[in-house]
């Protein structure tokens, strides 16, 4: 997903109706072997009979992807992450949290940033675009994405999006 053409609203999505499960599937379905290899617990939990919403199911999924990457990344081995939608507000909230070390919390108003990456003398590395892209993406759709942080360390981001 090219970031500048979205920024410039010149992105070309493809809306349809679609279920929350199906786009859960798309994103996670590819990542299996590598949460596996790193000896990490994907937990998925979609809520039943959530209402399909309207979106670009390869556009959402590349966001739902990005902020998969990053748990993964980030989460040392034998760590969780999980996956849940459900409806909040009238939205369904896809949210993914993982059990990493969390993000300084002077950093939180950054990381939507393009090209902001938190500082890490042995972390991973990235052109720190991943998050930027998931933000505009979730707002081309009428949406949102928050980060929270998780008291005993660790991150949320849940994507909102309407139906």
């Amino acid at each position: 997903m090219n970031i500048g053409r979205i920024e410039a609203g010149r992105a070309q999505f493809q809306f349809r109706q679609i279920a929350p499960a199906e786009i859960v599937a798309s994103a996670v379905d590819p990542m299996r072997p590598a949460f596996a290899e790193k000896n990490l617990k994907l937990q998925l939990n979609v809520a039943a009979n959530l209402p399909a919403i309207s979106a670009d199911p390869a556009a959402i999924g590349s966001a739902l992807s990005n902020l998969l990457s990053n748990a993964l990344k980030y989460t040392p081995p034998g760590g969780e992450v999980s996956l849940r939608a459900e409806i909040e507000n009238s939205m369904v909230c896809f949210t993914v949290s993982d059990t990493g070390p969390g993000i300084p919390e002077q950093y939180v108003a950054k990381v939507f940033e393009k090209f902001f990456r938190v500082p890490s003398k042995d972390g991973p590395t990235g052109a720190g675009l991943g998050l930027s892209i998931a933000k505009e993406i979730a707002e081309a759709h009428g949406g949102s994405i928050e980060l929270s942080l998780k008291q005993n360390g660790g991150s949320e981001f849940c994507l909102k999006l309407p139906y």
